[in-house]
């Protein structure tokens, strides 16, 4: 545990892998899975005939072992310590790194977008949008319709990090061309009252990163979010795109929310993808309070943190974490925001959370005032999970 979020080695057929946090783990699973059921796949007859007759030769690359698994990951710097930290700009810094790592997964592609190829002449055409919104990963304008399509059918997002998976997917669009395999594997179903979540899922997964970065510019442009800010958003790697297209259908669902926009220039402080989830989850949950617990009035922030204030009047911190544990630094952390959100005129302050909390955790924020909620129902985990696109 790094104080807040679990982290967990996972070893399988298909590598090693660190992940940190509940709902990282979660979408591992249901990539190994996705790969599991590849495997599965690539090794039938008609997959195998259909391989031999196809341009791409040998299918034994498909599942070769990654000696370095995208997947691995350091965590969140500084642990703990940035659950209550004030803001640091670092967003600009994690753009290389991101990209030359996720580089390695996806070949570039030359050719119209079509089930095998990117989007070469897409990206040309969407070259007025790349400028004006920053840096953009040049390996997500290789994921093809095909990569695309199979994503959709195995649950997964197409612009994972995952370089064994990423490889996979390529390979498989590149042999079934005709779109005519089947799988075994349960697709992510659709969500019953969240109209909003499926349109988010439709466009990630049909429209190609060129139409879908145009889309996320419009909308982040009716918010009424500057273009420097767009940029900045945009030009985070921590954030895959499907992450920035949830995220920016999140802030539009609070619609009658002040102050709702600084939610995306937050975002932009993210600088691992571990940490940019764990964000993700905090502002999911400040559409799932809104819309089913109480409205909240308007949104503010102690550093990266962000808060609310609901219509009642109370003050309403949300955290997503797996296990808090009372430590001499989160302590002071938390008695620093304490001292600061104090100058709110609240009639409470309550503080939920999604996982659990150690006894000394809960007594010290009781201490300090807060009103402690350390175990959110199951409908809002599973809110969560539907939402960010994990089916246990």
């Amino acid at each position: 545990s790094n104080g807040f979020l679990n982290i967990y080695t996972i070893k399988s057929n298909f590598g090693d892998y660190q992940v940190t946090g509940n709902l990282s783990l979660l979408i591992l699973i249901r990539e190994l899975y996705a790969l599991n059921e590849l495997q599965h796949l690539s090794k039938s007859k008609v997959f195998i005939e259909a391989a031999a007759n196809s341009a791409t030769g040998s299918i034994e690359s498909m599942f070769h072992v990654a000696t370095n698994p995208v997947q691995t990951v350091k965590g969140i710097p500084g642990g703990v310590s940035r659950l209550f930290s004030r803001t640091k700009d670092t967003a600009g810094a994690v753009y290389e790194g991101s990209k030359n790592v996720a580089g390695e997964a996806v070949d570039t592609v030359t050719g119209n977008e079509d089930d095998t190829g990117g989007d070469k002449d897409d990206k040309d055409l969407g070259e007025a949008a790349v400028e004006t919104t920053g840096k953009a990963a040049d390996w997500y304008f290789g994921v093809s319709a095909g990569q695309r399509k199979w994503a959709k059918k195995l649950g997964v997002d197409p612009y994972t990090k995952n370089e064994l998976l990423q490889n996979a997917l390529r390979e498989v669009a590149k042999i079934d061309r005709a779109g005519s395999f089947a799988v075994r594997f349960a697709p992510i179903p659709r969500i019953p009252g969240s109209k909003y979540v499926n349109l988010a899922n439709d466009a990630i997964w049909n429209l190609s990163y060129k139409e879908l970065l145009e889309q996320n510019v419009e909308k982040l442009t009716e918010l009424g979010i500057s273009e420097k800010s767009i940029e900045k958003f945009l030009a985070n790697q921590s954030f895959s795109p499907s992450m920035q297209t949830y995220l920016i259908e999140a802030v539009l669902q609070l619609e009658n929310v002040k102050n709702r926009n600084i939610l995306i220039d937050l975002a932009s402080t993210k600088d691992t993808e571990d940490f940019a989830r764990f964000y993700l989850e905090t502002v999911v949950l400040m559409t799932w309070f809104d819309g089913q617990k109480e409205k909240l009035a308007e949104i503010k922030s102690f550093g990266e943190t962000p808060y609310s204030i609901d219509s009642k009047n109370r003050l309403i911190l949300l955290l997503p974490v797996d296990y808090l544990f009372w430590t001499e630094k989160l302590a002071g952390k938390a008695s620093e925001m304490t001292s600061n959100v104090l100058k709110e005129e609240t009639s409470e302050r309550d503080a939920l959370f999604l996982g659990d909390l150690s006894p000394l955790s809960e007594s010290g924020l009781k201490n300090m005032g807060w009103v402690v909620e350390d175990e959110l129902n199951e409908r809002t985990k599973q809110f969560r999970d539907k939402y960010l696109g994990v089916v246990e």
